[in-house]
């Protein structure tokens, strides 16, 4: 379905909630049609990469709810949609929460629920706990010879999901310096094989059918050859990219998300065939500058960071985004082992760099409070809830973000001076190790939302106050502008040597 036709389902969406909405009084029937209206709304605006807008469709979700009576069958189905949207867009702890929140409906369908049990084993392998989602996965029920086939299909598609989860989450864990047995890939590949079974049982199995099947062994094959385990082989993967290419072409899918990955794969793989490994950077680490005093209010130095160790993105990077996502890398190395500089010091400097290699961009005052799970303890980040201000003693308070119109995402890049806040070996480290971007097609979709992601546990809520932009200047001025423009000179001479890693993360 192409950006017309998920804008058109958008569009019907509106209209069928609003007419809902509208109306004095609901029944049963009525209540189910208004939640699914709202839960198209949210695919629509997934599919369309648009934030704010399932921020806002998740929220109708919930005024209904807290308003009107719901059978726990309907809300079940409901809240299994809304697992679904967090696992499309790869945030692994909202759809945890989301999980959580499923089961609380009506407990007794969620433990025999399948589709529920394979989400909750991609969400857990994809996280790298790859034994547990294991453990969910062996508790599964096959369909029946009697079921119907698309429901035999539907499985199947599930199962390899789940596998190709069991990669994605070893590499993870490979990032984090764990190793991952050689079993869990093992178990991979058994799933494969038997959602290929099904497939070949059930159903005629055609180029339509297998070419997922296909895709999905090229990527166990290459995630083995990553981590180095003996059964990983390069060349296989390259040969069943290729067939899985040929099947999507056979049946005149090339526009599928997995046929264009096959076909990038290959690409760049020819491309970077007898070349360095794609991670590679030419030269020895870029030299680190000490930062001038900013104001910032830190407690503990910022952990350091080897150049080769700097966060990575945890999946391929379309063109348009590559110079951010090169920034944000060089960024976590730079401060590394520093006095941690005060939220605004850091974002102008790295907007101005950003600047310098071409997109546009903007900052916006935000406010953001992080908390331990749901309606826990807010952590003790105070500065980043005031708005932007210079106190007597010199100190900077105020939260800032990043809004790169070419890129169409909002950057948090201060996230990172989190760590300043927590001694080594604190749990709360992780949180702040990578910063959040979140999909901005147009600022003005931002605003009047508050966008809550979670990552390691916590929940992060976003506010943006443009109201705030005024005292944002006033505070900007009074930050070292000589020392700003040294910094992002630094930051984007070292963003320029960060290659694209796409190719060496899972297909």
């Amino acid at each position: 379905m192409n950006q017309l036709r998920f804008d058109e389902a958008a569009e019907a969406a509106r209209i069928a909630w609003t007419l809902l909405e509208g109306m004095a009084e609901l029944d049963a029937e009525a209540v189910q049609h208004l939640l699914l209206a709202h839960v198209a709304d949210m695919r629509a605006a997934v599919a369309t990469d648009r934030f704010a807008d399932i921020a806002r469709a998740n929220a109708r979700l919930e005024a209904v709810f807290h308003r009107e009576a719901v059978a726990p069958s309907v809300a079940f189905g409901i809240r299994l949609e809304q697992v679904q949207v967090p696992v499309w867009i790869q945030s692994w702890g909202d759809a945890a929460m989301a999980i959580d929140r499923a089961r609380t409906v009506a407990p007794e369908e969620a433990e025999t629920n399948a589709e529920l049990q394979f989400l909750d084993a991609v969400v857990k392998a994809s996280a790298g706990r790859l034994e547990e989602a294991l453990a969910v996965t062996a508790r599964i029920s096959e369909p029946t010879e009697r079921m119907a086939v698309n429901i035999v299909r539907h499985h199947a598609d599930h199962m390899v999901e789940a596998a190709h989860a069991l990669m994605v989450g070893s590499l993870r864990r490979q990032e984090q310096n764990l190793t991952t047995d050689v079993w869990i890939l093992q178990a991979a590949e058994s799933l494969i094989d038997r959602a290929e079974a099904l497939l070949r049982a059930h159903t005629e199995a055609g180029p339509d059918v297998l070419a997922d099947v296909v895709h999905r062994r090229a990527v166990l094959a290459w995630t083995s050859h990553l981590l180095g385990h003996p059964n990983g082989d390069p060349d296989l993967s390259r040969a069943l990219m290729r067939k899985s290419l040929e099947l999507f072409e056979a049946t005149g899918q090339t526009h599928l998300p997995l046929a264009v990955n096959a076909h990038r794969f290959l690409e760049l793989d020819e491309q970077d065939s007898g070349d360095e490994s794609p991670e590679t950077v030419s030269g020895d680490e870029p030299p680190r500058v000490p930062l001038p005093p900013s104001g910032g209010s830190g407690t503990y130095r910022m952990p350091a960071c080897s150049w080769h160790d700097a966060p990575a993105p945890t999946r391929p990077v379309p063109p348009d985004a590559r110079p951010l996502y090169a920034l944000l890398r060089a960024t976590a190395y730079h401060l590394g082992g520093q006095v941690a500089p005060s939220p605004l010091f850091l974002s102008l400097a790295f907007a101005t760099a950003l600047r310098s290699l071409g997109p546009e961009v903007r900052l916006v005052p935000t406010w953001l409070q992080v908390t331990r799970g749901e309606g826990g303890e807010p952590l003790d980040l105070p500065d980043w809830q005031l708005p932007p201000m210079i106190t007597g003693d010199g100190k900077v308070q105020g939260h800032v973000t990043i809004w790169c119109e070419g890129a169409g995402r909002l950057v948090d890049p201060a996230l990172l001076l989190g760590q300043s806040r927590f001694a080594l070996g604190d749990e709360e480290l992780a949180v702040f190790r990578i910063p959040v971007v979140l999909p901005a097609p147009g600022l003005d979709a931002l605003l009047g939302v508050r966008p809550v992601t979670h990552r390691e546990g916590h929940r992060l809520e976003y506010e943006f106050r443009p109201d705030w932009e005024n005292r944002l200047v006033d505070a900007l001025a009074y930050l070292d502008k000589a020392a700003v423009a040294d910094f992002a000179r630094q930051l984007a001479a070292s963003a320029a040597l960060v290659t694209n890693t796409s190719t060496s993360e899972c297909p």
